[in-house]
């Protein structure tokens, strides 16, 4: 637990924001995913699904921009945008595709 806390960034008081790479590094080794596997441009199902995923939590609950989540990735910020409202639509509606939302937003 104390690696995880030496990752926060500390704006306010009351509220916390992971790092980007606190964030990766968490769902790296949760999923058992190298790191360097989901910073690729791999385009395997799984791999992109929890990419995606990734982006969606980052600027969802984090509020990271597109544009530094996509400089992080070494995307383009239009991917993380289309990446952000494609996992709004399947979890709203595919079951399966909203439980993997829930655990990824449980774990960060």
């Amino acid at each position: 637990m104390m690696r995880i806390a030496s990752y926060m960034v500390r704006p306010g008081i009351d509220n916390y924001k992971m790092s980007i790479e606190a964030a990766l590094t968490i769902i790296s080794e949760t999923y058992g995913i190298p790191k360097d596997v989901l910073l690729s441009k791999k385009r395997a199902r799984y791999i992109v699904e929890l990419r995606q995923l990734l982006f969606y939590v980052l600027r969802k609950k984090f509020n990271y921009s597109c544009s530094s989540i996509a400089e992080y990735f070494n995307k383009d910020h239009a991917t993380v945008s289309y990446a952000t409202k494609v996992v709004e639509e399947m979890a709203s509606v595919d079951e399966s595709f909203r439980n993997k939302l829930n655990n990824v937003k449980y774990i960060l």
